[in-house]
């Protein structure tokens, strides 16, 4: 009697999907997770660079050069609307394709002259699935930084 119990349930398939299906869930829980947050870290590396093509886009509205470009950082920083974890302005003159030391303001003569503006935004974006120490990042509050970045000549 024994044996026939035991010769029945071992040919026996009706719950075995039910049992794969409960191994397999929390795996692929997990990947459509790290799917959604690497979308979302994405998108927003996205929105960065939109704000700091903003910012590039007021140094490109006012046309030409100007003693400081200030306003199109904070145009840039303001469009982001949220905390930062760093912002930066450049610019900067290159003679002949040489980047010249800051300061520098004229070119030698007969060289050919180029003045460029660059706005760079960090945020951290810190990921809705947390798996410890398996996957964490640089940032205050174990977050990873996304970086967006904008360039402009204007001469």
């Amino acid at each position: 009697m024994m044996r026939r119990l035991l010769s029945r349930c071992r040919h026996d398939r009706r719950g075995a999907s039910a049992a794969e299906f409960a191994l397999i869930l929390p795996m692929v829980g997990t990947m459509l997770l790290g799917a959604l947050d690497f979308g979302n870290a994405w998108s927003s590396r996205l929105r960065l660079e939109q704000a700091a093509q903003a910012g590039i886009e007021m140094v490109v509205a006012r046309q030409g050069l100007q003693p400081n470009y200030n306003y199109a950082l904070a145009e840039a920083q303001a469009r982001w609307g949220s905390a930062l974890t760093g912002s930066n302005l450049q610019s900067w003159l290159e003679c002949n394709g040489v980047r010249q030391p800051t300061g520098a303001t004229q070119c030698g003569s007969g060289e050919a002259r180029a003045r460029y503006v660059a706005i760079s935004l960090q945020a951290e974006y810190v990921p809705t699935l947390k798996l410890g120490k398996i996957i964490s990042g640089n940032g205050p509050n174990g977050g990873f930084i996304v970086t967006g970045d904008a360039a402009v000549r204007v001469q």
